[in-house]
């Protein structure tokens, strides 16, 4: 039986988990995640790549700093971005690998 303090710890991680998810719902951040699971980007850079405006990608990272799963740090007089924790990258390419399992089974629900 779960104690109240386990529960507590499971609610929590829900919470987390929601904003994970929604910070994966959007096309633009799930190529943020994909580019710096590759290596780490400066913030003018990463917008060009995209080919976003500047506020575009602040809120898109804002969303995924909410979401733990971004940071940020000032170099020089630019901003580098890079994956939080590298398991960032494995959820990332486990939900790719689901995907990619779907399409080869033919089972795609959308």
């Amino acid at each position: 039986m779960a104690t109240r303090i386990q529960r507590n710890q499971e609610m929590q991680i829900f919470d987390r988990q929601t904003f994970i998810f929604k910070a994966f719902g959007n096309w633009t951040r799930l190529h943020i995640l994909h580019m710096l699971g590759q290596h780490d980007w400066g913030a003018r850079r990463l917008q060009q790549e995209l080919v976003v405006s500047r506020a575009s990608l602040s809120q898109h990272v804002a969303k995924l700093q909410v979401a733990g799963l971004l940071i940020k740090q000032r170099r020089g007089e630019g901003l580098c971005m890079s994956l939080a924790f590298p398991e960032v990258k494995w959820a990332y390419e486990l939900i790719r690998n689901v995907l990619r399992a779907q399409i080869h089974n033919d089972r795609v629900f959308l």
